[in-house]
């Protein structure tokens, strides 16, 4: 497949983008390449597949082509973090939202778009007890309400998906260098969708419009 990456030159995406051109997937990589994590990819040149662009997640002159042409977009670009945000509210929103919502706006329904989020979107809870996929978004941040608004516009997008807390663990622990578990879950064998490319699309839709509607009532 033809994966797109923004940020993938930073935490997730130096680990993320390996893995996937081991797997023998083409990966574009859009990152400013800054002296913090200019040199996180440097391994990946050896493979043919791989594609370094550097450039700003939020340059629509950049983005618009590369989005068209890819299967994937994964977008992890994005100031991290409650302080940076709040220095950079600006930076923020055009980063963390915009460029997502830019994303979401200029992808089909024949690609995919995969949103990993932050357990800053919760806030403050109860006291005493535990946050689960049931709690209810409580952003209190700049950070929380930019990276909540962006998982919104993927998931009502009705061809993009947010990371589990499940696979968020698996991708922390890759990171720190536990790959056991990852390696077993990305060896899951994929099965083919009932129906084919033709209803895949539309099942997709009306799979996330319902859940999506669910979510909405509550039920």
């Amino acid at each position: 497949m033809r994966i797109l990456i923004t940020g993938g030159a930073g935490y997730i995406g130096s680990v993320l983008t390996p893995t996937l051109l081991e797997q023998g997937h083409s990966v574009t990589v859009v990152d400013k390449f800054e002296a913090m994590n200019g040199a996180t990819l440097a391994a990946c040149c050896r493979y043919e597949g791989f594609t370094p662009v550097k450039g700003d997640a939020r340059d629509e002159r950049v983005m618009k082509k590369l989005l068209a042409s890819h299967d994937v977009v994964i977008p992890l670009a994005a100031l991290v973090g409650a302080p940076i945000c709040a220095q950079d509210p600006i930076g923020a929103e055009s980063l963390n939202r915009d460029a997502v919502l830019y994303a979401v706006k200029h992808t089909s329904q024949n690609q995919i778009l995969i949103y990993p989020n932050t357990n800053s979107g919760y806030g403050i809870g109860d006291k005493d007890a535990m946050c689960t996929e049931d709690t209810p978004l409580n952003p209190i941040s700049i950070y929380g309400t930019t990276k909540c608004a962006a998982e919104n516009a993927i998931l009502d997008s009705g061809h993009g998906v947010t990371t589990t807390q499940m696979l968020g663990r698996r991708l922390a622990e890759a990171i720190d260098g536990q790959m056991t578990k990852f390696d077993v879950f990305a060896s899951l064998p994929y099965i083919p969708f009932v129906g084919g490319k033709l209803f895949r699309v539309p099942y997709c839709v009306l799979g996330a419009w319902y859940y999506g509607m669910r979510d909405r009532l509550g039920i």
